[in-house]
């Protein structure tokens, strides 16, 4: 699964629409359609972090699908990012 993949269902676990989810994430309201549509593989990190609040998840577990019994830093989603950016790439 995808990042593209746990945003839509982590949205339909809440029952939201991409319209409500961009709106509440305070998001232009046609950006979560646009992503799941196109698939960005590079969304900016304010973005994902804005959209793993609304959802309430952590940026970790947009990236890895991995969900940690505690929280975890913001150190290791920016990391996690960067690994999962790089590994895209090659």
């Amino acid at each position: 699964m995808d990042i593209k993949q746990r945003i839509e269902t982590r949205m339909k676990e809440m029952g939201f629409n991409p319209t409500q989810l961009s709106k509440l994430a305070g998001l232009n309201q046609t950006y979560v359609r646009d992503l799941l549509a196109a698939g960005d593989p590079n969304p900016r990190v304010k973005h994902l972090s804005a959209l793993a609040e609304t959802l309430d998840v952590s940026v970790h577990y947009l990236v890895t699908g991995e969900r940690p019994d505690q929280p975890v830093d913001i150190l290791d989603d920016l990391q996690a990012m960067i690994d999962a950016k790089r590994k895209a790439a090659s």
